[in-house]
């Protein structure tokens, strides 16, 4: 088409299966000879496990993903950046003696003054179960979110980190199993302002938990919800 002009965008995916791996290191980048991007990922992964991560990115944006399915031990710790390095979100996923998991990350927004990274873990059976969100920038503004468990299983964890040059966010939900005894936390600073929460629990029945930790210029909130799960049959 004459006078059209077309913005390059890369799309890279592999899939890699890792037999006897062991403490992984994965990278891989994209480029166009003028504007590129690139992930590193380094994670303490188990036997026997499988990882798919896809990259797309263009001069203005970037956004990547990765789904690591496998047992055992996990450790996986993670901080991105926006593309003017002022914003940052940190994701946390780690159990032992898993009898199955399934981990993902996804970035749905990496610009110049904005980075959105969310994260979501299932685990059947496993031990020292925990999983946190951290959203911070260059005020000084920082929201955390987190979950432990210390042996169950845990199902439909979902969370997010969004920070902006002026707001920061961190938000989590899952469900939890009867019977399990977990604790939730969340924090929100700004400036020499710090609000925290913190709740252990146990419960007969499955429970739906969300927790959304905000700070902006002016104010901060914590917002903790718990109810009686809407999943039906749950066995555990």
């Amino acid at each position: 088409m004459d006078g059209l002009k077309i913005s390059m965008v890369l799309i890279s995916a592999v899939l890699l299966l890792l037999p006897g791996a062991y403490g992984l290191d994965f990278s891989m980048g994209t480029s166009n000879g003028i504007n590129g991007a690139s992930e590193s990922i380094k994670l303490d992964a188990p036997l026997e496990s499988s990882l798919v991560s896809s990259t797309e990115a263009s001069p203005m944006s970037h956004a990547s993903s990765m789904t690591f399915k496998g047992s055992g031990d996990y450790n996986f710790t993670e901080t991105f950046s926006s593309l003017d390095e002022g914003e940052h979100v940190r994701l946390i996923a780690k159990m032992e003696d898993s009898k199955k998991f399934v981990h993902s990350y996804r970035i749905e927004k990496r610009e110049m003054d904005r980075i959105r990274v969310s994260q979501s873990l299932d685990v059947d059976q496993g031990k020292m179960i925990e999983c946190s969100t951290e959203a911070w920038n260059s005020l000084g503004q920082a929201a955390r979110v987190g979950l432990k468990i210390s042996s169950g299983s845990l199902n439909g964890y979902k969370s997010y980190g969004d920070a902006t040059d002026d707001k920061v966010v961190a938000d989590q939900e899952a469900t939890i199993p009867a019977n399990t005894r977990f604790s939730v936390f969340a924090e929100a600073e700004r400036d020499i302002s710090t609000q925290r929460s913190m709740g252990l629990m146990r419960s007969s029945m499955a429970l739906d938990v969300k927790t959304t930790a905000t700070v902006m210029e002016k104010k901060s909130k914590i917002l903790n919800g718990v109810s009686k799960s809407k999943e039906k049959d749950d066995k555990d």
